[in-house]
């Protein structure tokens, strides 16, 4: 009985080294080092990362969030970056590892969109000032590079976060929207714009699920803004 126990015992010493050493936690001077919690939901992410797109991730930064509202769980948001591109983007997961959510298709895409945005506006008379920056909602879905750029943008989370200053004149005001409503429409870009006329500001939000604004509905507002 003696030499059984003493062989289990020995059985889960190597289970546990071939594990650790497995995960490649090592002490620079050969000592075994136990995971932490930072280890845990690094070696997590990368993980999930890996079975949802298929290539290596590496968490480069890591921070706990507390949940803001009751009954809400904390999360653990990391700055990641990938074998394959450059640069890093954000990752998020539950405090308990679970529901993540990410915005890695800026790394593949933010330079063809950023072009989509910058013709657009291009194209528009009357524009005196523009602020502009793309914005990537976190998110569950798999997008892949070799996905249409067209779906991702109609159906995925990114839109554009616009504010620009509009003529005095109500009429000029409406055209240059006009124009620049469907030129973002024509690059089949989501947005939200805050426009600036007469003292006020004007938001026009065209995003997914919500109700497409009509010229008539467009007009009104700047109407009421100008007035």
């Amino acid at each position: 009985m003696m030499k059984l126990n003493q062989l289990l015992k020995l059985g889960g010493i190597v289970l546990l080294l071939s594990t650790l050493l497995g995960c490649g936690r090592l002490w620079s001077g050969g000592k075994i080092s136990l995971p932490g919690r930072e280890d845990l939901f690094r070696m997590t992410i990368e993980q999930q990362l890996h079975q949802k797109y298929g290539d290596a991730f590496t968490v480069e930064q890591i921070e706990f969030e507390k949940a803001n509202m009751a009954f809400h769980k904390g999360t653990c948001k990391a700055m990641v970056s990938s074998d394959r591109y450059e640069g890093t983007f954000t990752a998020r997961v539950d405090n308990d590892m679970e529901n993540l959510t990410d915005d890695y298709p800026r790394l593949y895409w933010n330079d063809n969109i950023e072009a989509r945005v910058r013709k657009a506006l291009d194209q528009v008379e009357d524009l005196q000032e523009t602020e502009w920056k793309v914005v990537y909602v976190l998110s569950e879905q798999v997008w892949k590079e070799e996905d249409a750029l067209d779906e991702y943008l109609a159906q995925g989370d990114t839109y554009l976060d616009l504010t620009v200053t509009l003529p005095a004149d109500l009429e000029q005001a409406a055209d240059t929207v006009h124009q620049l409503r469907d030129a973002l429409q024509e690059e089949q870009l989501q947005y939200a714009i805050a426009c600036s006329c007469g003292g006020g500001t004007v938001i026009l939000t065209e995003k997914k699920g919500r109700q497409p604004l009509t010229d008539e509905q467009v007009y009104g507002k700047l109407e009421r803004s100008l007035s």
